[in-house]
């Protein structure tokens, strides 16, 4: 890329032509932005360039050298790099299991970018602004095969699987398995991996919810039951005749309002209005409904039984008459304290448990304070620390 770097340059001819005269080349400026952590520019740049000063560029000439890199430049990196690695590296009983989740990434706040920017509700509130990372991942690997990165308020991750689907070309698609969770659950997402030769499961709403694809065969599935095992037999077809309406247990219909346009390739594919569809309904209870609330209220009175005692024996401590507030035991603290004396396995070393808990205290200031407590909203948090 550094050889060709008017590829990745914003304007051609002219960004990096005198590269060769100042301190901070097409090749530093890319790896120097990657490595970045969440230091401030001068640090990272200090650490970059090993602390020798007569190599140190000043930041407005970072600065400048970073508007002059397109976007695309490190869009191509990261999908030159990730595939010219295996598409994965271990395989889960001869298959390959490939996930697909999105979350939001808070950046730093500009309530100019409207896509991205989340409005607060409250007055004095701060907003913040986020993007949506659409990430395929290598789950034995935990690598990233690809992202799709849309607009905090306009997420799409339907759409998003859909384009990275597109993008997905393995030699061998009947070894892989697609893995996705209840948002992504539609007709036109199991097309697209039929269309693929792809393997999937998807997790889908409950058959009684009339928003689940499992709604249509809500009589075949015995969901009154904790767990099932049911296969489904569909002829999918985008013909409503008399015959296929009378046996709706031998076909499907797909009304052509509907966005299925994955279906309509795999009839042209097929050459054909019928399209045979097989596919297993597996309903798992994984544990008791209500086993892990119970633990975590048990070691929160455990905890705040002890904290109790604590913020009492505190109480009964003489004042300092030269304090000017009054001290109360931080909660917090305690209950954190409490979990770390739980997890203690048996020792002939005693903890004078309250009395540790004592040393963690705060101030009193609410009759001192002149303002109203500002509550802080959500900041950005650098990706490579999430």
């Amino acid at each position: 890329m550094a050889e060709h770097h008017w590829l990745f340059s914003k304007n051609p001819g002219h960004d990096f032509t005198r590269q060769h005269l100042g301190k901070l080349s097409f090749y530093d400026t890319m790896r120097l932005i990657i490595s970045m952590g969440k230091g401030s520019t001068n640090d990272e740049i200090m650490d970059y360039f090993d602390l020798d000063p007569d190599l140190i560029p000043s930041q407005s000439a970072f600065c400048q050298r970073r508007r002059q890199i397109s976007l695309s430049a490190f869009e191509y990196l990261f999908s030159e790099f990730s595939s010219s690695f295996p598409s994965t590296t271990d395989k889960f009983k001869d298959h390959c299991i490939l996930a697909c989740d999105g979350c939001h990434v808070v950046y730093a706040t500009n309530s100019d970018i409207i896509e991205d920017y989340n409005k607060p509700r409250l007055i004095d509130y701060k907003g913040y602004n986020h993007m949506h990372l659409n990430g395929f991942v290598d789950v034995i690997s935990k690598a990233f095969l690809d992202v799709v990165i849309q607009p905090g308020q306009q997420p799409d991750e339907r759409e998003a699987l859909h384009s990275m689907l597109d993008h997905f070309t393995p030699d061998d698609p009947q070894k892989y398995i697609i893995t996705a969770d209840r948002g992504y659950e539609s007709y036109d997402l199991l097309f697209h991996c039929e269309l693929k030769n792809l393997g999937y499961v998807f997790r889908v709403k409950s058959p009684s919810s009339p928003k689940s694809i499992l709604s249509y065969y809500a009589s075949e599935l015995p969901d009154d039951l904790e767990e099932f095992d049911v296969t489904i037999k569909r002829f999918f077809t985008d013909k409503a005749t008399n015959i296929m309406k009378s046996q709706s247990d031998v076909y499907r219909y797909i009304n052509p309002s509907k966005n299925t346009p994955h279906f309509y390739e795999l009839l042209r594919k097929n050459h054909s209005h019928l399209y045979f569809l097989l596919f297993r309904v597996v309903k798992i209870k994984t544990t008791e409904n209500t086993q892990e609330i119970y633990f975590r209220l048990i070691l929160y009175n455990f905890g705040i039984f002890i904290a109790n005692e604590a913020a009492e024996e505190n109480r009964k401590k003489k004042r300092d008459g030269s304090n000017k507030y009054l001290y109360e035991l931080d909660f917090s603290s305690a209950l954190k304290t409490a979990r770390k004396f739980f997890m203690r396995r048996d020792s002939g070393r005693h903890i004078d448990i309250i009395r540790l808990m004592m040393k963690y205290v705060h101030a009193v200031k609410d009759r001192f304070r002149q303002f109203q407590r500002p509550l802080r909203g959500i900041s950005a948090i650098h990706f490579g620390y999430r």
